[in-house]
């Protein structure tokens, strides 16, 4: 038997690849992202905030130009530089923090930079992830440091339309800074 060409070999798994696009399983960051509960879900289910407190959350829309088969980029997030205070976040992903009213400090790894952010008690606040040299530059996703992503203060409105498709950090309507310790995978 007479073994086929490398060329029809390499096409073969050309389509298998598109095939696998067109049925939403050949994208890695997507079938992670989709193991977890999206927006409205997750904000329809989370607790009450505790008397005082205000709820922080912090998103990061799908990075623009992720390959098909990479997995989704993440960074750690801190607040406070409190270690109880630690969650991951990736690419496509959201979490949340119920604070105590007053300035909290939040930090993405690898930056040095921290972020103020005045906490109103009963209000949400949203922090969006976000890579300055990408909205400025057209350098490609993999040549961007970990020290250059960033957070800013954006209103609801802006928001709740780009947290639309995301999914929650952790499988549990639960903030990062709850008594749970890590994601409630």
């Amino acid at each position: 038997m007479q073994k086929p060409p490398l060329r029809c070999a390499l096409c073969c798994v050309a389509v298998l690849a598109m095939a696998a696009q067109l049925v939403g399983c050949g994208s890695i960051p997507n079938a992670f992202e989709k193991m977890y509960p999206p927006y409205e879900e997750t904000a329809s289910a989370w607790p009450g905030l505790p008397s005082g407190a205000g709820r922080v959350v912090v998103f990061w829309p799908s990075v623009q130009g992720q390959g098909s088969m990479q997995a989704p980029v993440s960074a750690m997030l801190a607040v406070d530089n409190d270690k109880a205070k630690l969650t991951r976040i990736a690419s496509g992903m959201f979490v949340f923090a119920d604070l105590t009213a007053g300035t909290h400090y939040f930090v993405m790894t690898g930056n040095k930079v921290s972020m103020p952010l005045v906490v109103s008690a009963g209000k949400t606040t949203y922090l969006q992830v976000f890579i300055p040299q990408l909205e400025s530059t057209n350098k490609p996703f993999f040549s961007i440091s970990i020290a250059n992503f960033a957070l800013r203060n954006i209103t609801a409105s802006e928001a709740l339309e780009s947290l639309k498709p995301l999914h929650h950090e952790y499988k549990k309507p639960v903030p990062f800074t709850g008594p749970h310790g890590l994601a409630a995978m």
